[in-house]
């Protein structure tokens, strides 16, 4: 077993986004398993498909995709991985999904420990979104990858956990993830029920519609 952790990245030019990303960056490097950050994407579908293939080429048999605002305990990786690298379909790294607040996040990015600040915005129990997920390098290759026609903001994750289950269960590792503050969320700032609330701020509506209509669409054909 050689898993490798998939770190999707894509410079912002934002300055709490990349506090974000380092803090996960060193977090993973402290670690055993090497990290593979995508280096020249600029849509989050391309930014994981980047990183993945990058692994997949130096040989990773188990892929972990961590967001780059997301951490999770490493027992709880080391858990899903030996769950993804047992049989198909995809493993979420936890089942309760944490905002940290802004000044939590704050904390853990100056002083990084894995007794991690319990300061929430919100809390998640089984959320759909990614996160941070443990798969199979067979079950990757199989969905053919994360759909790179969604653009901006949302729901590319979702389609391909969709696609993950139709070759083997969801799964979780029972634990938190937390997700650190990089910009404000509006409870909802579409203002349309319709559309999946807790979007970061400047999030473009009119793609989000379009994102999601293209979700519900292959949902509804699969």
């Amino acid at each position: 077993m050689r898993p490798a952790v998939c770190v999707p990245w894509f410079d912002t030019s934002d300055e709490h986004r990349t506090a974000a990303f380092e803090c996960v960056l060193a977090y993973w490097q402290a670690h055993e398993w090497p990290v593979v950050v995508s280096s020249y994407a600029t849509e989050r579908a391309h930014a994981r498909n980047e990183a993945a293939h990058a692994a997949l080429a130096l040989g990773h048999d188990v892929l972990v995709f961590s967001d780059a605002d997301t951490l999770v305990p490493y027992r709880q990786a080391e858990a899903a991985v030996a769950l993804a690298a047992g049989s198909d379909g995809l493993v979420y790294c936890y089942d309760l999904y944490c905002r940290l607040t802004r000044e939590a996040t704050a904390e853990l990015v100056a002083h990084p420990a894995e007794e991690w600040p319990l300061l929430f915005e919100r809390q998640y129990y089984s959320p759909p979104s990614i996160g941070c997920v443990a798969m199979s390098a067979r079950t990757y290759l199989d969905t053919g990858g994360l759909d790179e026609s969604y653009r901006g903001w949302g729901y590319e994750d979702l389609a391909f956990a969709d696609a993950c289950s139709r070759l083997g269960p969801l799964r979780r590792v029972p634990g938190p993830a937390f997700h650190l503050w990089h910009g404000e969320r509006p409870f909802d700032p579409f203002e349309d029920g319709t559309v999946m609330v807790d979007a970061p701020a400047d999030a473009d509506p009119g793609q989000a519609r379009s994102n999601r209509a293209r979700w519900l669409e292959q949902r509804a054909v699969a």
